[in-house]
């Protein structure tokens, strides 16, 4: 559905509530990525760092080579 098939019979105050909602809506869908990547990114350096203490890797990997992988290829090393 096109935003002109959306917005058709709506008034000027409907469209402008309308379009104040959406931004908002799409703010807070970027807040909620924006927090999910970092919950990730500290949850992937936690499970590097977990690695490396305990020598789990058998020091076959450095720090960056770990960082190269996946999530999943460090949780299946851990």
């Amino acid at each position: 559905m096109g935003l002109n098939e959306v917005t058709a019979g709506m008034t000027p105050q409907e469209k402008e509530i309308y379009f104040a909602h959406m931004e908002k809506r799409h703010k807070e869908e970027a807040e909620k990525i924006q927090l999910e990547r970092e919950r990730t990114r500290a949850y992937k350096e936690s499970l590097i760092q977990d690695i490396l203490a305990k020598g789990y890797n058998h020091n076959r990997y450095t720090e960056e080579q770990l960082r190269s992988k996946s999530i999943r290829v460090l949780e299946m090393m851990w």
